[in-house]
């Protein structure tokens, strides 16, 4: 019964990794307020992709302190990073001449990506047998996959809900997920 729950903490975990990937949500506001071109904001989502897949101080992450404070970490770097963009989508008069700031903000999402999605696989990788592995492993990929369009569906759902408000609820829903997780 133990493993079947750390699975559906894992299934949680790996759909608030992948909101990584629901950036372009707000690359017109950004465009908007910074006059950024596409080019730019390409830049941008290139570094949430990067901070995602340059993963290996995340392994010495788990392997030195194992699943706990790995959710811990991921999460604040997840919900940090989403909390930034908000406070940049809201802060009246902030103005931003380099997209750079924007490009580390993106990267620390990314690692908090990556280390809440390298936790959540390598965990149920321990707990079940190696024949299952296949299976576990193809439902959390399948459930990263369709994360940003379940978070853009429930955005554009809500109609009143603007982009830089939906980070705030967002980083502080996942942050209070993921800490109280029993991973």
């Amino acid at each position: 019964m133990e493993k079947l729950l750390i699975l559906i903490m894992s299934i949680f975990l790996i759909l608030i990794a992948g909101s990584s990937n629901i950036y372009p949500i707000y690359l017109q506001k950004l465009m908007d307020k910074f006059n950024f071109d596409l080019s730019q904001l390409n830049m941008y989502g290139s570094s949430v992709t990067f901070g995602v897949w340059m993963g290996f101080p995340i392994g010495l992450i788990y392997d030195s302190f194992g699943p706990k404070i790995s959710i811990l970490v991921g999460t604040i770097l997840l919900s940090g990073g989403h909390l930034i963009l908000h406070i940049i989508l809201t802060l009246e008069g902030l103005k931003m001449d380099s997209i750079f700031p924007l490009l580390v903000v993106g990267f620390i999402i990314g690692q908090g990506n990556c280390l809440l999605y390298t936790t959540a696989i390598t965990t149920n990788l321990k707990n079940f047998r190696f024949k299952q592995n296949s299976s576990i492993v193809g439902i959390l990929v399948a459930n990263y996959a369709i994360s940003p369009s379940i978070f853009t569906t429930y955005r554009e759902s809500l109609t009143d809900l603007q982009s830089e408000n939906f980070y705030l609820y967002f980083s502080l829903w996942s942050f209070h997920f993921n800490s109280t997780s029993c991973i």
